[in-house]
């Protein structure tokens, strides 16, 4: 019986995340600032001085991101992510988006702790990538106390 409630838990959260009902999606902002293409060097020489740079984040050939970054809100970056495919993801997640504000000093703890698979749910974000990640890590949580 469990099994049966988590499978329609689960299922009731994809309804919800494809169909948008996670708050209001984020507004892409218009590209502006350094064009970092596919060059990671480059967003993240742009992040730590939270200097305005756009581009595509591949650590991978299996993940990739679209990166930008806005510039400073009060100690911290700000930077807008759009998940584009990233492996171990569900593909409904591909194209959601995030805008998030970050000390650079943080994320560099972060990177070196946990890698670029980096937790969004431990961020200061908002917008549907990040509602989804807190949904799925919750269902995840949840299906293990099974």
């Amino acid at each position: 019986m469990k099994g049966k409630i988590f499978a329609i838990a689960v299922l009731l959260a994809i309804v919800l995340i494809v169909s948008g009902c996670f708050g209001p999606t984020v507004q892409k902002p218009v590209p502006n600032g350094k064009a970092c293409d596919t060059n990671g060097e480059c967003l993240l020489a742009s992040f730590m001085t939270c200097e305005a740079a756009y581009g595509t984040f591949t650590p991978d050939p299996q993940n990739s991101f679209y990166f930008q970054v806005i510039g400073t809100d009060g100690n911290n970056c700000k930077v807008y992510l759009q998940m584009q495919k990233a492996k171990d993801v569900p593909q409904f997640m591909n194209g959601l988006d995030a805008i998030c504000k970050v000390a650079p000093a943080d994320l560099v703890q972060k990177m070196q702790t946990q890698g670029v698979g980096m937790d969004i749910t431990q961020m200061d974000c908002y917008g549907a990538l990040y509602e989804a990640a807190k949904t799925a890590k919750t269902l995840a949580n949840a299906g293990k106390a099974q």
